[in-house]
């Protein structure tokens, strides 16, 4: 019945421009992760707000699925190196007075990198914390399971909601559209600064970064949406001839 509702929201919005139709959509993942929460009761079953927090994001659902599987196996790896360094802080804990350090410049260092590695890394650092909150009725390794318990949520809820539900919104192909003509728009007004008679300095530096902005994050765009499921072989061409 619940989300019957919110499918006939969707529906009514398809007027309304598609931010607004993706604002609906990410409400939802949020809200029926938050009654997830409620309904199983394990320790720290509320991380997995925090998992689809830090995955669903963007207006193509390309980005959103990278993110998901690369946030998934980022964690794996992360809390398999936090194990291990767990263990040797064991032998001697001076030992993480250098393994810390470390970990936090991989992790700083990594973060333009695929969105896999600085998870690895950030989920490595919070878990390395764990020795100090064990008490007699909650063991450390718990900690562990919890937090691969709430990943595997995270991943399904993701991947049910883009994969089946949000199917045939089509935001793609409407943020492309959007995507593109902004890259025009600015390149064009770049280009009038430049072919004044008398340059302005101010206005050429101005015009330059939001041209650049707005090239990344086309060139974004590009890297992403190779994982949207709906994509259809047209835009990928399109996307070629564009670039």
């Amino acid at each position: 019945m619940y989300l019957r509702k919110c499918l006939s929201i969707l529906t009514k919005a398809k007027t309304s421009d598609y931010r607004t139709t993706r604002a609906l959509q990410i409400c939802i993942v949020f809200t029926t992760t938050l009654a997830i929460q409620n309904f199983f009761s394990f320790a720290h079953a509320a991380w997995t707000g925090f998992a689809v927090m830090m995955i669903y994001a963007g207006f193509d659902a390309g980005a959103v699925m990278q993110r998901t599987f690369h946030r998934f196996w980022g964690a794996l790896l992360g809390l398999l190196l936090s194990y291990i360094l767990w263990f040797i802080g064991h032998i001697d804990y001076r030992l993480l007075f250098m393994i810390i350090p470390i970990v936090v410049f991989f992790a700083y260092f990594s973060l333009g990198k695929l969105y896999a590695i600085p998870t690895i890394f950030t989920v490595t650092l919070t878990a390395l914390g764990t020795d100090f909150y064990s008490t007699d009725s909650y063991f450390v390794a718990w900690f562990f399971s919890d937090y691969f318990i709430c990943t595997v949520i995270a991943l399904i809820i993701c991947a049910i909601f883009e994969y089946a539900v949000f199917k045939r919104s089509n935001l793609t192909h409407k943020f492309y559209a959007d995507l593109q003509k902004d890259v025009i728009a600015n390149l064009n007004e770049l280009l009038s600064v430049v072919m004044d008679k008398v340059l302005s300095q101010s206005d050429y530096l101005k015009h330059t970064v939001k041209f650049n902005q707005k090239v990344l994050e086309f060139n974004n765009f590009v890297g992403t949406v190779v994982h949207a499921y709906h994509v259809q072989d047209g835009l990928l061409a399109e996307l070629d001839v564009f670039s």
